[in-house]
């Protein structure tokens, strides 16, 4: 994220990452996803319970919005 947004690792916060996102084009519904997106991340690493089934749905989430990200830059 602070690669593509060119935006310094000290700044990086949900907040802001949302707020780059939407300046540069990325549409609301889009980047409230995004957020959501590393919220899930953050849960599926650290809850119990079966991580495999988890991680996957995780990852093939973030497959979808990342490349919708990716279009809207």
């Amino acid at each position: 994220v602070s690669d593509k947004l060119n935006m310094p690792i000290e700044n990086l916060n949900k907040d802001n990452i949302q707020n780059e996102l939407v300046r540069k084009g990325v549409n609301e519904a889009l980047s409230v996803s995004f957020i959501k997106l590393l919220n899930d991340c953050e849960f599926a690493h650290y809850a119990p319970g079966d991580a495999n089934e988890m991680m996957e749905n995780v990852y093939n989430n973030s497959f979808n919005i990342i490349s919708k990200i990716e279009d809207c830059l």
